[in-house]
């Protein structure tokens, strides 16, 4: 899932088994703008996804959603690709530490996104649900800055598609509970 602060896994040790709290308020979605289906995938930046257009498959592409908690943000990358009749996926979690209205990373001393990046396999199936990506296994982790990385939980996004939205909670165990994060994503392209 994404890498957790220490001291969060210190604060939760010994909780009881009791059902896990209520989700936090979502924040402010980001703007959106439509952008053709032939035209490449451009970047998330300052609060502003641009969208696909109408996409001649409905789920590949380049999804990407973001999920705001405790200062500590994460953004999800989904690619998936239709090979035959079957779908594959490649994942890539971004990750920093920020207040709610700094959609942006900070910069490293020496410029450019000061973030963690998770590389992972994932595998996708249409379900009775929606659209299911599981993580399967994590491939690489480093962090821009070269900072601490590390403790990623695997990602299990499950939920219904409309168009260019995909409204998946991101559902994972932790300390023995299941945890269920709201998770927006936008296509922002056609083609990963």
């Amino acid at each position: 899932m994404r890498w957790l602060p220490a001291l969060a896994l210190v604060s939760a040790c010994g909780r009881d088994a009791a059902p896990p709290p209520e989700p936090p308020p979502l924040t402010a979605p980001p703007r959106l703008a439509v952008v053709p289906p032939d035209a490449p995938p451009p970047a998330v930046d300052a609060g502003v996804i641009a969208v696909a257009a109408a996409c001649p498959d409905p789920i590949a592409g380049l999804w990407v959603g973001r999920f705001f908690e405790n200062d500590h943000w994460n953004e999800f990358r989904v690619e998936l690709r239709r090979q035959g009749g079957q779908l594959t996926c490649a994942q890539e979690t971004r990750w920093w530490d920020a207040p709610a209205d700094a959609v942006r990373p900070p910069t490293c001393a020496g410029g450019g996104p000061a973030w963690g990046v998770t590389s992972l396999r994932c595998e996708a199936a249409l379900t009775s649900i929606g659209l299911e990506v599981r993580t399967v296994t994590v491939l690489s982790e480093h962090h821009t800055c070269g900072g601490a990385t590390g403790n990623y939980i695997d990602d299990w996004f499950r939920g219904p598609v409309d168009g260019n939205t995909w409204i998946a909670p991101n559902r994972f165990e932790q300390d023995g509970a299941w945890i269920e994060q709201p998770t927006t994503f936008r296509r922002l392209g056609c083609a990963p």
